[in-house]
């Protein structure tokens, strides 16, 4: 085998306990404040999840390039995402 997944514990055999009822959403805003007509600041925010249908779930990876093997927790995601803006218009 050149690599792969196996899940691990108690009561879990291969893909007979994997889910495939798996969620991801995203929520953010945008603000903006025009200084002057030709010069506006602004911050994007934007918050990521990913919640996993395997959660809690112990797997063993096998080596596939840079991925390295070993036990592994699946849990949920989550990010966050920030940008700050500053931006002047030099064409009337």
């Amino acid at each position: 085998m050149a690599g792969g997944i196996s899940f691990v514990g108690a009561g879990t055999t291969g893909a007979a306990s994997c889910s495939t009822n798996w969620n991801e959403w995203q929520i953010g805003a945008r603000t903006q404040w025009n200084v002057t007509k030709d010069f506006y600041m602004g911050v994007d925010v934007v918050y990521y999840k990913l919640e996993t249908a395997s959660a809690g779930a112990i797997v063993n990876f096998s080596a596939v390039g840079a991925q390295p093997t070993g036990l592994r927790t699946i849990a949920d995601q989550d990010a966050m995402a920030v940008r700050y803006r500053w931006h002047r218009d030099i064409v009337p």
